[in-house]
């Protein structure tokens, strides 16, 4: 795990300010290459958090001696072993146990072909010495971040993080009023937009090659190179548990390798415990779980989550952090955010507390309930699709009355979000667009003036692709793109490395995907049974944690604004009334605080104090 940057033109580039931009994704060395073309300069910086082969061997920018090419690598390639034996059987030699090395040499052999061959979570950025190209590639579901964007002179620079862009200085900085606008409507920025007007996200499942003997430099072409939607159609005959299990058997040995202590985010869900079974069952002196737990008014779970280490008998921390110190940890979480997030901090959190355990890789669940439908809503939205489906032939006064009847009684909240989602129900996007909305586009408008009248959907899925998938494959295919990519995987990577920590997630390995993905919804979750290829396979003396409602650990946003964030929180919405354009109410904020509200508008004023205490860093 790593920061990576790489940057192409003819301008003066100075690597200080960028590596101490990605220091805390890679605080064990750092290396920088530069190299010249006919036309064009090169330089590659890299900051390396070791976890492969804790050697110099490991060094980045890495350089291979045959060819001459360079490569600077974040993320990991859980099947290097399989292929650096296919390369060994070639002849060719390894001066380092890393997978970076595999990678680079792979390139060699294979050429660009390497993509279709490597499992793994990566963003990384490949010299050709002899061509005198630049091959750049990013994972099949965007676990890790790649960013881009053109210089003031036409040049062109990559990075692992928004803030390294910055950093260079030869960036626009214009804030992109488009993408605040799906800020407010999501909480997040929606791939591929960023704060930032003229950097972009590198789309996943994605890779370019950039032409260095041209003067000037192509627009960027990325090429796709996986698609979801097409693994959804290749419906496989196997036997499913049998497959199943296998699969995600593969994904967890193989990111159990490492050559630093490996541990476990352990909850009391069906998600964590199921690896922590797997796990157990394979060898359980390998494993540590950790738990993390705090004394306020939010749920602790870690009472089920150390029964369900005991009864495991595996290791296990629960560490137990006050509500005082949460407040100080928050804070340090809204400076560390590498763009505003209205999430995260829960991540930044579980995080901080298990690096005290010496945690430098962690397992998460993260990924399973989009998979695996563990989503209330993807049972509520299929419902609310299929009634609509069913009184579509109805003339439409008809429809409207049925509908102004459904919602009779309902609470204002609840009958305006009810009513949106009905009055989308024919398309699975405007459902998810709705049930993950913050604000609506009125209230948007009302609070920022400078808003445009719609929002994108960050999926970049065509919906013609999906129309003859089950609704539930749909919603799956969508949350996957939309909210998993520019919500909790851009969170979990910020968040995690801010604590030079790796998070490593067994549920979205690309095989793992394809294995669920070529199976019909109704055969792997069956109605009333959601995540049913989950919870077949917890053994029978952790069934316990079947019984329970589905939780999580969230923070109490309330409590926190009222209380120790309190301060905090009126001066960054005073930031944004101020010096960004805003008109939030700071009068109707307080009387909110002591009226108390639902938790979801607590999670609006959330998100807003955490756009304005970025903006009053970052400007």
């Amino acid at each position: 795990m790593c920061g990576i940057f790489g940057y192409f033109g003819n301008e003066t580039l100075n690597p200080n300010p960028i590596l101490k931009a990605l220091h805390h994704r890679g605080p064990s060395s750092h290396g920088v290459w530069r190299g010249n073309t006919v036309h064009h300069q090169i330089c590659l910086i890299h900051t390396r958090l070791s976890i492969l082969d804790l050697s110099t061997a490991g060094h980045q920018p890495m350089i291979d001696p045959d060819t001459g090419n360079v490569l600077i690598f974040n993320g990991e390639i859980y099947n290097f072993q399989e292929l650096r034996r296919m390369l060994q059987s070639q002849g060719i030699q390894f001066q380092s146990l890393t997978d970076t090395e595999v990678l680079l040499f792979s390139y060699r052999v294979w050429g660009s072909e390497i993509i279709n061959k490597i499992e793994g979570m990566f963003a990384f950025i490949l010299f050709d010495a002899h061509q005198q190209k630049i091959l750049i590639a990013r994972d099949h579901i965007g676990i890790k971040p790649l960013y881009y964007a053109y210089t003031k002179n036409r040049g062109i620079v990559f990075g692992s993080e928004v803030r390294a862009l910055i950093a260079c200085g030869l960036v626009e900085t214009t804030h992109n009023h488009n993408a605040i606008t799906d800020y407010l409507y999501y909480g997040s920025f929606q791939e591929p937009n960023t704060l930032r007007k003229f950097i972009h996200c590198f789309p996943p499942a994605h890779y370019t090659w950039i032409n260095l003997t041209v003067q000037p430099l192509e627009p960027l072409s990325p090429q796709i190179y996986w698609d979801i939607t097409s693994i959804a159609h290749q419906v496989s005959s196997a036997p499913l548990n049998i497959v199943h299990h296998q699969a995600l058997q593969t994904s967890l040995e193989q990111q159990l390798i490492s050559d630093v202590p490996v541990g476990l985010f352990l909850s009391a869900g069906v998600d964590s415990t199921l690896l922590a079974a797997l796990l157990a069952a394979k060898d359980k002196h390998r494993l540590t779980a950790f738990t993390f737990a705090i004394d306020s008014p939010t749920e602790d779970e870690s009472f089920l989550a150390a029964l369900t280490a005991q009864t495991l008998n595996i290791k296990h921390h629960v560490v137990r952090v006050t509500t005082q110190q949460i407040g100080e940890w928050i804070i340090d979480g809204f400076k560390a955010m590498d763009q505003p997030s209205s999430d995260g901090l829960n991540t930044y959190l579980i995080s901080r507390a298990s690096t005290s355990q010496g945690i430098t890789v962690v397992l998460s669940g993260c990924g399973a309930d989009e998979l695996h439908g563990g989503y209330a809503h993807f049972q509520q939205l299929s419902q609310i699709y299929h009634l609509k489906r069913l009184l579509s032939f109805l003339p439409s006064p008809i429809l409207k009355t049925i509908l102004q009847l459904i919602l009779t009684g309902q609470e204002k909240v609840f009958k305006d979000r009810l009513q949106n989602l009905l009055e989308g129900a024919d398309s699975p996007r405007k459902l998810i667009q709705e049930k993950r909305r913050y604000f609506t586009l009125n209230q948007i408008h009302t609070l920022y003036p400078f808003s445009r009248h719609s929002c994108t959907s960050g999926i970049d899925i065509n919906d013609f692709s999906m129309e003859d998938l089950d609704i539930k494959s749909q919603i799956s295919i969508l949350e996957i793109t939309g909210y998993l990519r520019n919500t909790l995987l851009k969170d979990s990577d910020w968040a995690t490395m801010a604590n030079h920590q790796e998070l490593r997630v067994p549920y979205l390995s690309k095989t793992y995907i394809e294995t669920v993905f070529r199976f019909p919804w109704s055969t792997k979750s069956p109605a009333r049974k959601p995540k049913n290829l989950l919870t077949c396979q917890i053994p029978r003396e952790l069934q316990f944690i079947l019984r329970r409602p589905k939780t999580g650990f969230t923070l109490d946003y309330g409590w926190y604004l009222k209380t120790s964030m309190r301060d905090f929180a009126e001066n960054a919405l005073k930031s944004l009334n101020e010096d960004y354009g805003f008109q939030i109410n700071l009068t109707r904020f307080q009387q909110d605080l002591e009226l108390g509200l639902p938790a979801k508008l607590y999670r609006r004023y959330w998100s807003l104090v955490s756009l304005g205490s970025y903006l009053e860093r970052h400007g």
